[in-house]
């Protein structure tokens, strides 16, 4: 009967032991898409659209070399490339401590590029300059909001950084759509001749009877 009792004392521990289940069906770790998943929908939306329009800048910056005409609207896209290039770095390497991979495709920034695309020489600068003051423009508000309004702290300080850049180059932009805008036809100064009286005439005049 002791026996008995023994056994069924030690069982009974054995199974309502705490630690038992817990080391047998062990909670998984949270995967990347979970954690990816806490990111606030706003700084979501801002990190894809800041990446792709990094990708749309690098993407037109690069054509200039072969459709521009102006040196400084080559100068400008390779710019764009080398500023852009590193910012989309240094948004990858944040997006990574989130578990988020950064879009490669140009977006809604793709219209912009078929645009340019297929022009050369004068018209490619005219429309270029035009598109990278739209561009800059959307990416000044874009960031602006993110470096006040964001709730990850990472990317605020992200877009707080990079706003200045930002700035800069729609200041460059703008200059270039007044170097690569046709100049306005000025109306014709007056003539000498509209501004002095009109000569007598030869005949004589024959005096009245």
């Amino acid at each position: 009967m002791r026996t008995f009792a023994l056994t069924f004392a030690l069982l009974c521990a054995g199974a309502c032991s705490p630690g038992i289940s817990q080391r047998e069906h062990p909670q998984p770790p949270p995967s990347e898409a979970s954690q990816a998943e806490t990111l606030p929908s706003q700084d979501r939306e801002f990190l894809e659209r800041a990446s792709r329009g990094s990708n749309a800048e690098v993407a037109m910056g690069a054509i200039t070399t072969t459709h521009a005409m102006r040196p400084q609207i080559i100068a400008f896209g390779q710019m764009m490339v080398r500023d852009h290039s590193a910012a989309n770095a240094k948004l990858a390497a944040v997006a990574a401590l989130k578990k988020i991979s950064l879009p490669t495709d140009l977006g809604e920034n793709q219209a912009a590029y078929d645009r340019i695309v297929e022009r050369k020489l004068d018209p490619f600068d005219r429309e270029f300059a035009r598109v990278m003051i739209e561009d800059h423009q959307q990416a000044e508000e874009l960031f602006r909001s993110e470096a006040m309004n964001g709730a990850d702290a990472d990317l605020k300080a992200y877009a707080a950084a990079t706003l200045p850049t930002i700035e800069a180059h729609l200041a460059a932009a703008q200059a270039l759509a007044k170097l690569a805008e046709p100049p306005q036809d000025l109306a014709a100064p007056p003539s000498a001749s509209a501004t002095q009286p009109p000569p007598k005439s030869p005949v004589k005049e024959q005096p009245e009877p």
